[in-house]
């Protein structure tokens, strides 16, 4: 297993867990480790969340721009 520290918080938050030689022991009491297969689809998950994100920061950002009727550098000259 490939380990993946923001995988393993988001499928398991707020636990203590240590990784060593392939292996994934979780000390909270009740909580269960998540398999190798499901870390892998939580990162390729967390991945297409980030990329949406940018995206959608991206669209506010052209949209701003043209409300204010200049361009990306003009914007960057006026914040310098």
């Amino acid at each position: 297993m490939i380990i993946d520290e923001d995988a393993i918080h988001s499928l398991i938050p707020n636990t203590e867990w240590h990784y060593s030689q392939g292996v994934l022991t979780v000390y909270t009491e009740g909580v269960i480790a998540p398999s190798s297969d499901e870390i892998a689809a939580e990162k390729i998950r967390l991945e297409k969340v980030k990329v949406e994100k940018e995206k959608a920061a991206l669209t506010v950002k052209a949209a701003l721009l043209d409300r204010l009727g200049i361009t990306e550098d003009e914007a960057k000259l006026l914040l310098a």
